[in-house]
């Protein structure tokens, strides 16, 4: 046995307490939110109001209809864009308000 076996990287020990005390969801949502310019692009973040994820929902509340409108086809694209950004499934629907 190495002297080394039993050490962990920050980002192990921070998913193991999120984990233990839950707040994987929540983390899950700030990271989305603080990204959102980069997932989304400058053009989709400039007219989004409001972002909320709610039980692997991702809940966007768009300023402009065109915008909006356009978003309603591209809803796989955000599923498929916020989901490889964090490197895992977190959104599973787009609701679009």
């Amino acid at each position: 046995m190495g002297q080394y076996d039993n050490q962990y990287t920050i980002k192990e020990i921070l998913d193991s307490i999120a984990k233990k005390y839950r707040f994987t969801n929540q983390m899950n949502k700030e990271t989305v939110l603080a990204s959102w310019h980069e997932i989304a692009g400058p053009m989709v973040a400039k007219y989004t109001k409001k972002i909320d994820i709610v039980d692997g929902r991702l809940i966007l509340e768009i300023s402009d209809p065109s915008v909006k409108n356009e978003l309603q086809y591209l809803r796989e694209n955000l599923i498929d864009a916020v989901n490889k950004y964090m490197g895992k499934v977190v959104i599973e629907e787009v609701v679009i308000k």
